[in-house]
Parts: C-alpha cells; structure tokens; sequence
C-alpha cells in the first residue's frame, strides 16, 4: 500500500509517493508533456501503484487530469481523495499534504 501526491501544472507533473503508512518518499517522478496523446497516459501509470492519490495544481490542469482518470482510468478514479489548489510543490509540502488527507 503506498500513498501519493500528485502535482500538475503547465503540462508539467510531478508525483511523489509514499511507504504505507510512512512519510517515507520512496518514488519521486516527473513527467513534461511531449506527446499530448501520451501525457495522461503517463501521469496515470506513474500512480499505478499507489492505493491512494491526492491531486494538486494551481490551475484548470488538475480537474481536467480528474475527469480525464475517471474517464479513461476509472479503476485509478477511485483512489482520489481530493482536488486541491496548491501554488507550488516540495517534498515538505507533500509530506504535510499526506499527513493531512491520506492514510
């Protein structure tokens, strides 16, 4: 079981995942959009493993992200815990987000 927080913007992800149960980073990804057809694609299998996901962003990306996974990845859909606005992203900052929403 592992937890992860996923933060978009720009066309730009970055996903840093969690032990179970732990504020222990054990992956840290970052995705740039080059092909639009692939982007989701990629964002959604770098969290294939998690069991729980918290998205972040500062714009329309991250709920375009959401329906997009529940659409087209409906079975990583229902690992969403929440849809936050967040400026910015760090390995503190998402260690105090897991805290806060994911086991």
């Amino acid at each position: 079981m592992t937890a992860c927080v996923l933060y978009l913007e720009n066309q730009k992800a970055k996903m840093i995942g969690f032990t179970a149960y732990s504020d222990t980073i054990f992956k840290e990804v970052e995705i740039n959009n080059t092909n639009e057809e692939m982007y989701y694609e990629e964002v959604a299998d770098s969290m294939e493993s998690s069991t729980e996901v918290l998205i972040l962003g500062p714009d329309q990306e991250k709920s375009n992200f959401r329906k997009w996974l529940l659409t087209h990845r409906r079975n990583l859909g229902r690992k969403l815990v929440a849809v936050i606005p967040a400026k910015t992203i760090s390995a503190d900052l998402a260690k105090t987000y897991r805290k806060k929403y994911l086991h």
